[in-house]
C-alpha cells in the first residue's frame, strides 16, 4: 500500500500519551497527513485503546489507521525489551509501562531516523539516560514542525521534554537509576 506523501521529513515514534493529546485536540487525522507516525505495537493493541474527551470516552481505532496505511505498527523482540530493561535498576524499570519499553527498544535498534515522542517522564529521562537524547522530540515541538500548534499542558511542551533530558542526563553521569 502507498503512503500519502507527508508534507514534513518526520519519522515519529508516539507514546500513548501523545496519541490521546492528539485525539483530544482534534488534531490526529491532521497529524497523520503531514507526519509518519509509527505506534508501538503494544500501544496500538493494549494501551491506545479509549481516550477521554471531557466527561466522555470513545473508542480509538488505531487498527483502521495502520490498515490504511496512515499509521505504521513497530515492533520490538522481547529480547530487545529486556536489553532496554537491563540498562537500568529495577526502581526506574518499574516506572516505565510496556508501550514506553518496547519504544525505547525500537528507538535504541532503529537504524532509521525516528523520533520518540512522549510526555512521560520517565520514558524522556529513560531516552536520555540510554545516551539517545537526539531520538526524542516533545509533542510541542512535533506539533510546531507539522504546522499544527497550539496551546497545551505543560508536560506536552518542550520546556517540559527538555528538563526531562537534562534530569536524564544527569541520572545517566551520576548513574542514578543505572543497573549496576
Amino acid at each position: 500500500m502507498t503512503r500519502p506523501r507527508t508534507t514534513a521529513p518526520l519519522f515519529i515514534l508516539l507514546d500513548a500519551n501523545v496519541i490521546f493529546e492528539a485525539h483530544r485536540q482534534g488534531i490526529w487525522q491532521p497529524l497523520l497527513q503531514k507526519v509518519r507516525i509509527a505506534v508501538p505495537s503494544i500501544i496500538a493493541r493494549d494501551e491506545a485503546l479509549f481516550v477521554e474527551i471531557g466527561k466522555t470516552t470513545l473508542p480509538l481505532n488505531l487498527r483502521e489507521d495502520i490498515d490504511s496505511g496512515r499509521l505504521e505498527e513497530l515492533s520490538a523482540e522481547a529480547s530487545e525489551m529486556r536489553g532496554v530493561q537491563r540498562v537500568f535498576d529495577r526502581a526506574f524499570v518499574d516506572g516505565l509501562h510496556e508501550g514506553e519499553l518496547e519504544a525505547l527498544a525500537i528507538t535504541r535498534r532503529s537504524e532509521e531516523e525516528i523520533l520518540f515522542c512522549s510526555a512521560d517522564q520517565m520514558a524522556i529521562q529513560a531516552l536520555a539516560m540510554m545516551d539517545h537524547a537526539d531520538r526524542g522530540l516533545s509533542f510541542e515541538a512535533l506539533l510546531r514542525k507539522a504546522g499544527l500548534w497550539r496551546k497545551m499542558e505543560r508536560h506536552f511542551t518542550e520546556a517540559f521534554f527538555r528538563g526531562h533530558i537534562e534530569k536524564g542526563r544527569t541520572k545517566r553521569i551520576k548513574g542514578e537509576g543505572i543497573r549496576k
